[in-house]
């Protein structure tokens, strides 16, 4: 999926991003169950990317333009994440691992 503007997914359940793209504009996705990413890229100045599920298992992700909140309420598994201008988030109530890939101008937790 490749688009101009935001991007807003809902899913009932488990959700795999394979590439989702968006050239400006924002990508907002939730998931009941099992949230995972492989390839998640907004660009443009108002390109904040927020992923949020039960279960987080993000592979890729990168906001050039604004902020990255990546949410688990069970598990949060970050291996790439980065957001270019602005901060990324991690909110985790469960386990969490996190990997080398994370880069940011602030890494905020909470």
């Amino acid at each position: 999926m490749t688009g101009t503007g935001n991007i807003s997914l809902n899913g009932l359940g488990a959700l795999t991003l394979t590439d989702v793209d968006t050239v400006n504009g924002g990508i907002a996705v939730t998931a009941a169950g099992l949230l995972t990413s492989t390839d998640v890229v907004a660009l443009g100045s108002s390109g904040d990317i927020n992923l949020r599920a039960t279960t987080l298992n993000i592979n890729g992700a990168l906001a050039s333009g604004g902020g990255l909140v990546l949410s688990g309420s069970s598990a949060l598994n970050i291996h790439t994440a980065v957001s270019s201008a602005g901060s990324v988030l991690l909110q985790n109530t469960g386990t969490a691992t996190i990997g080398a890939n994370i880069s940011a101008g602030t890494i905020l937790s909470g």
